[in-house]
């Protein structure tokens, strides 16, 4: 085991060698120097350099030293860097400490990936200099190198090893493909598909399934970030195409102000549809984890007729905006777009529709939801997230009894002869609810769930900004000398 010089020449404390049953237990900060446990982000501080001591006499492998000398450079590259990353260069020194306790030698990589403390990506970049030093010496006809004499006499790497650093690399180029996951990506490469351009030549088509095909024909189009201008842009596109009769409005992360959007996602809403579906069973009491989504009864007849698959997606794909479909459920559309640009560049339709079909232009992901009228309050509340901000209005309407999903807050009725006045029933909520083992008699009554302002008043809340609503960084925790569940919000 390399003494304590060496660990402190790494940056690192010296590993604790006590009772094995308490080292769990051990704060992870004493396994970091003193100075680099804070950092002043006023200041601009950076990591401490690696000590000019560090050299490789310190190191000493007596099976791999090359590669503890590369792991060290890549140490000390990430040190001097403009802006340093103090957890890459202690990923290095993990590294470095890891390899110098095999007690054989490393062929590739690839030998590394089951040693505790080497990631994939070191594993990754060792492969990657392994390959591209045996390129160099190839080039130029050398018969030796320092890194790789070990691994045959001539210097270059012999053929059992550069097949798998050929395939590793070609499987983790190939796993980066939108839709392409290591499964496929694995199948391929032993197919012979080297890159992208290979996939795109249709010979390995047959080895892709459903959405794959779509996700690589825009492959360089779906994984770019979306401006808001450009979320703006295919608004007002679908507004011009579909009509005044039609509520288009942006939904997710643009209304939760983010700059760069993962994907265009769009409420509608018209006159025509009102079909609001039931909620399943009645309210249950609270529990301590976090509330889910309460779900509906069974897709309706009217549902999978409704204007959304009839009329809006027929008619922007005949404008030249949509592309190709990723997924479609009762009441939602999510697939690929064409983006329109300004309204002085729009063009033709016949235009765009050409351009489509040659994938001329940009291309990104948008999710088109139609929503009942009645329910834009509570639609526009699920359709914005986040998902944990989502739970908590879940959590609050159980603490009060109620049931909120996106087509409104729900309280659950047993018949009695004087009717509630704050209750509006919906158009289906006048139907008995499915049987459910809790209960023999009742209904579920819609509270009016029009606007956002309705639910937050009914829930006695207030109006929460939709810039507001990013809760995913909160973590839930829960005392234990309580089994209350509290709210996130005040």
């Amino acid at each position: 085991m390399p003494s304590a010089k060496t660990w402190k020449s790494l940056g690192q404390s010296q590993p604790w060698t006590g009772n094995p049953s308490l080292h769990g237990k051990r704060m992870l900060a004493r396994h970091f120097p003193l100075n680099h446990r804070i950092f002043s982000r006023s200041t601009g501080s950076t990591i401490r350099h690696l000590s000019s001591q560090a050299s490789s006499n310190v190191f000493k492998s007596k099976h791999n030293q090359e590669i503890v000398d590369l792991l060290l450079t890549y140490k000390e590259e990430e040190e001097r860097s403009d802006e340093p990353n103090y957890y890459r260069a202690q990923a290095f020194a993990k590294a470095v400490y890891a390899v110098l306790k095999v007690d054989r030698p490393i062929r590739t990589g690839l030998d590394l990936r089951e040693v505790q403390g080497v990631g994939p990506g070191i594993v990754t970049k060792i492969n990657a200099h392994l390959l591209a030093s045996d390129a160099d010496l190839r080039d130029k006809g050398c018969a030796t190198t320092l890194f790789l004499a070990r691994v045959s006499l001539t210097g270059l790497l012999d053929p059992e090893s550069y097949k798998l650093l050929m395939d590793h690399r070609t499987v983790s180029e190939l796993d980066k493909i939108p839709g392409i996951g290591p499964v496929t990506a694995k199948k391929l490469a032993e197919a012979g598909c080297q890159c992208l351009e290979d996939l795109k030549s249709g010979r390995f088509v047959h080895l892709l399934k459903g959405k794959q095909g779509i996700k690589l024909k825009y492959a360089g189009h779906l994984e770019c970030a979306i401006r808001r201008n450009e979320a703006e842009e295919v608004l007002h596109f679908c507004r011009e195409s579909l009509g005044p009769e039609y509520d288009v409005n942006l939904v997710g992360e643009y209304r939760r102000g983010f700059v760069s959007l993962s994907e265009i996602r769009m409420m509608i809403s018209h006159p025509d549809f009102v079909h609001i579906p039931l909620p399943h069973k009645p309210v249950q009491q609270p529990t301590a984890s976090v509330a889910k989504k309460p779900r509906t009864t069974r897709k309706s007849k009217e549902g999978k007729t409704n204007l959304l698959h009839s009329d809006i997606v027929p008619l922007l794909l005949q404008r030249g905006l949509l592309a190709d479909t990723l997924s479609v459920d009762t009441t939602s559309w999510k697939g690929v777009a064409r983006l329109p640009g300004p309204v002085e560049v729009w063009g033709d339709r016949v235009d765009r529709i050409s351009s489509i079909g040659k994938v001329d232009g940009d291309f990104r992901k948008i999710s088109l939801h139609l929503v009942p009228q009645r329910s834009q309050g509570s639609s526009m509340i699920v359709l914005t997230g986040d998902d944990h901000f989502v739970q908590d209005i879940c959590y609050r309407a159980q603490q009060r009894g109620m049931l909120f999903n996106e087509y409104g807050l729900w309280k659950w009725t047993v018949p009695s002869p004087i009717s509630t006045p704050e209750m509006e029933p919906s158009s289906s909520s006048s139907l008995p609810a499915p049987s459910d083992p809790t209960t023999d008699t009742g209904y579920w009554s819609l509270i009016n769930s029009t606007t956002e302002s309705d639910i937050f008043q009914e829930l006695e809340m207030p109006f929460v900004d939709p810039t507001k609503r990013n809760f995913s960084f909160i973590s839930y925790r829960t005392k234990t000398t309580s089994k209350k569940k509290r709210s996130i919000l005040p």
